[in-house]
Parts: C-alpha cells; sequence; structure tokens
C-alpha cells in the first residue's frame, strides 16, 4: 500500500537492516509519525563510536580554507603549507593527499575550476 507520498511500505521497511544491526548497540526501527529512527539496546559510553562511514561531501568554510585539508579534511591549526600546484585555492596536508584527490577525481567541483572555458 502506499502513502500519501507514493512510497510503498517496502521502502520503510527495518527488514534489511535487522542483520547488519545485529551486533550492534542500537536497532533501527520505525513508528508511524516519527518515521524510521535508532534506539540504544544497551548503555553507549562516551565517545563510543557507533557508525563510521565516508563523507559523500563535505567542504570548508572560506575562513578555514587554508586549515583544512581538502581531501581528507584533517585540521591544522597552523595552516597547510600545500596547496593545488594549479589554483592555489584548496590546501592539503601533504603532497600524497592531494596526489590522492586528483586519482580519485572526487573533487570534481575543484577539478572543473582548472577546465577550459
Amino acid at each position: 500500500m502506499a502513502d500519501e507520498g507514493g512510497f510503498e511500505d517496502e521502502v520503510y521497511s527495518t527488514k534489511p537492516f535487522e542483520k547488519v544491526f545485529r551486533d550492534y548497540p542500537v536497532k533501527i526501527t520505525s513508528e508511524e509519525g516519527r518515521g524510521r529512527f535508532a534506539i540504544a539496546t544497551r548503555d553507549i559510553e562516551a565517545g563510543e563510536i557507533l557508525l563510521k562511514e565516508r563523507a559523500w561531501a563535505s567542504c570548508s568554510g572560506v575562513n578555514h580554507k587554508h586549515q583544512t585539508c581538502h581531501n581528507c579534511m584533517n585540521f591544522e591549526a597552523n595552516g597547510y603549507k600545500y596547496s593545488c600546484p594549479q589554483c592555489r585555492a584548496v590546501f592539503f596536508c601533504s603532497p600524497a593527499c592531494f596526489k590522492l584527490s586528483m586519482n580519485e577525481g572526487k573533487n570534481t567541483f575543484h577539478l572543473a575550476s582548472h577546465a577550459s572555458p
């Protein structure tokens, strides 16, 4: 049965997540009016990591561009000295991080600024 947004009930099923989260300290559940969410199944220690994944997109504020690596997003209060040799607009924590960012092609916005009009 579709809801008013046209989505089938299966879209909101927690079944696909039950196996994934079996050994985690959280349970995925859903309630009408609240949607899908996670609840703790045991006490969780302060600082305990529950989920970790790579960012799909990220950027630093213009005031912090010298202090944030454009690839790994590590922050250095004193600033980074490695900048893109073509545009000098973004900074990296190391030449290796710069090379990774260019090879993985994940900085497409940055790379697009290098394209000829």
